[in-house]
């Protein structure tokens, strides 16, 4: 049975499965972000707090997308793009 846009349904149940993963990664992580922050205020002040929660976060965010960036070019052909 074809769904819109020539997809499987067997397709999109994984499509909504991977949407689910992000969904819940993103509430976990958002979730530690304002734990680690509410900590981090127990030990510097307020300015500190926001301005090493800042630096750190965006530290992290990038090595993050450098880390997506490497794997994905790396897995590229294995997931069905790159020619």
């Amino acid at each position: 049975m074809m769904c819109e846009q020539g997809k499987t349904r067997g397709n999109l149940i994984k499509d909504i499965i991977v949407m689910l993963v992000i969904a819940v990664a993103f509430f976990a992580t958002g979730s530690g972000y304002l734990s680690w922050l509410y900590h981090l205020g127990e030990y510097v002040d307020a300015s500190m707090a926001d301005y090493l929660s800042e630096v750190i976060g965006y530290l992290f965010q990038v090595l993050g997308m450098a880390g997506f960036i490497l794997l994905y070019k790396k897995y590229l052909k294995k997931l069905g793009g790159g020619g």
